[in-house]
């Protein structure tokens, strides 16, 4: 509390916390190595451990001391790519007399380069989807143009007092264009998000079932999945970080990122031991430790990244996700795909349950009344009556798929939880948007457009999209695969339209409208 520096505080406030966790973790190592000396990822865990309590040392000494940390050089506010777009946005607005072209236009190129660099980055990551990736490089394109139509106007309007309409046209036109950019690096990045914590543990899981039963050769091969499961979250947690402005945020968000980093070898070790001595009380008891220590750190990720993410973006990408997965469910269904059906289940069941983890959160930062009971209605209805239902519906197919019986299990009621499972989700998201500005609701409504055109590009399994898959069925399950898909639109059409009713933002009245109302709710809960 003495020191002045409020990141050395936060360096031994960290390192002390290491030093608690590593301690436990190298009593527990400590302990298996006495009793099987000769296992070499025993050895290696140990040693890890001790580099780490080492490293919090040196963290706590060099902070008491006033010694930087030359090792953790955490990314500044101005280094993120949000940033860097905000005072782009503010750099171009210049006075036309004291514009001088020839430091002018290096200095705003040299930004903007900056910027598509990052933008280029994102394009570039095993997470972005095609579509994506093509649509950033043209918005990093028609930045560039834009910015030198701008250049030439301000050039054109030297010495004039006064911005002409042509400039103020150009300056109007890049601020759109980097908003259009920004909303492709959101959608990307929010889809990474939706994708990669969807379910964390698995992984985990498998290895270390496999470790139980002493599976030594299949021990490689789930190692290398769960370190690329690792990178995954890593990556994405960066990503986040790339285009948030909550300097604190992003901090927690890599200090976790960089844990679960220092932990995934450690954790394959403890697995890796435990497959060369599966009936050791000792090496079982470490796995534990491992599996809970690895979990509360993913835990922490996982909560960091969602406190820097918008729950507008999140929803309706999570929105887009569910419909996507809801449309593959049937089709499965229809091709007697056992594990594609599984699969896209699956994802629904842990997108809906990410959803309310995430409103439920959102929910805890406001004061009880109306709005927050309106909004955990919608969230207790989905996981106590519509989840159970749609699960209890997947195993009834899935048993009358594996049973050969599927011509006795009535498709239609499959359907239709499947629809509340998406009308639900769609709910939730309307009832977290009921408090938003217009200009809120303007922005988030940018996320909704070709919702369609994003289902029909995500990723599919085993290199075959859904659209292919219906080309080669009979034309009587074509017909009827066609039909329940025109029944998800309208569906959507007809909830889309009854909410545009009371989003629309030109209607003052309705915006009144529904401040009042909440306001009414409030007094109302208040006077009971």
């Amino acid at each position: 509390q003495d020191l002045k520096s409020s990141n050395q505080r936060d360096e031994i406030a960290a390192a002390r916390a290491s030093l608690k966790e590593n301690s436990s973790l190298l009593h527990s190592i400590c302990s298996a190595c006495l009793e099987h000396s000769d296992v070499a990822s025993l050895t290696a865990s140990k040693d890890s451990v001790c580099n780490e309590i080492q490293n919090a040392l040196n963290a706590i000494s060099n902070a008491s001391q006033g010694v930087g940390n030359k090792m953790e050089q955490p990314t500044s506010h101005t280094a993120t790519l949000g940033s860097a777009l905000d005072e782009l946005e503010n750099l171009i607005v210049l006075d036309p007399l004291v514009v001088n072209e020839e430091t002018i236009r290096p200095s705003l190129e040299k930004r903007l380069e900056a910027i598509i660099s990052g933008a280029a980055l994102l394009a570039d990551s095993s997470c972005t989807r095609d579509l994506h990736r093509e649509r950033i490089i043209a918005e990093c394109n028609a930045i560039r143009q834009a910015l030198q139509d701008l250049l030439s106007e301000y050039i054109n309007n030297a010495d004039k007092k006064e911005r002409s309409n042509a400039l103020n046209v150009a300056i109007d036109s890049i601020c759109k264009k980097t908003r259009d950019l920004r909303r492709q690096l959101r959608k990307a990045i929010i889809d990474h998000i939706s994708d990669s914590f969807l379910d964390t543990t698995v992984p985990l899981l498998v290895l270390i079932e496999a470790a139980k039963n002493g599976r030594e050769k299949e021990i490689k091969e789930y190692a290398a999945i769960f370190r690329e499961h690792t990178s995954r979250l890593v990556e994405v947690a960066n990503l986040a970080c790339s285009l948030s402005t909550n300097e604190e945020g992003t901090k927690i968000v890599q200090m976790a990122a960089n844990h679960i980093e220092t932990l995934c070898p450690q954790v394959i070790n403890a697995a890796l031991a435990l497959a060369a001595r599966p009936k050791s009380q000792v090496v079982k008891k470490n796995m534990e430790m491992y599996r809970s220590t690895w979990e509360n750190h993913i835990h922490v990720l996982t909560e960091a990244v969602d406190d820097i993410t918008s729950i507008d973006d999140f929803l309706a990408v999570s929105e887009s996700h569910i419909l996507e997965d809801v449309n593959k469910c049937i089709i499965a269904l229809r091709e007697q795909d056992v594990d594609g059906l599984d699969r896209a289940a699956g994802a629904i069941r842990g997108r809906a349950s990410r959803v309310a983890h995430v409103v439920s959160s959102e929910m805890d930062n406001y004061e009880p009344g109306a709005y927050t009971e309106g909004v955990m209605a919608n969230v207790q209805y989905l996981t106590k009556n519509v989840i159970p239902e749609f699960i209890s519906q997947v195993n009834i197919a899935l048993e009358s798929l594996s049973k050969n019986t599927l011509h006795l299990f009535d498709d239609n009621q499959f359907v239709d939880i499947s629809k509340k499972v998406y009308d639900t989700i769609h709910n939730i998201r309307c009832s977290v948007m009921m408090i938003r500005t217009p200009e809120e609701l303007e922005d988030v409504s940018d996320l909704e457009e070709e919702q369609d055109t994003r289902s029909r590009t995500s990723i599919q399994t085993e290199g075959k999209t859904d659209r292919a898959k219906m080309t080669q069925l009979p034309e009587a399950e074509k017909e009827k695969i066609a039909e329940q898909v025109a029944d998800f639109k309208k569906v959507k059409s007809k909830l889309d339209a009854e909410i545009e009713i009371w989003d629309d933002t030109s209607n003052d009245i309705i915006v009144l409208a529904k401040k009042m109302c909440v306001i009414m709710m409030e007094m109302t809960d208040f006077t009971r």
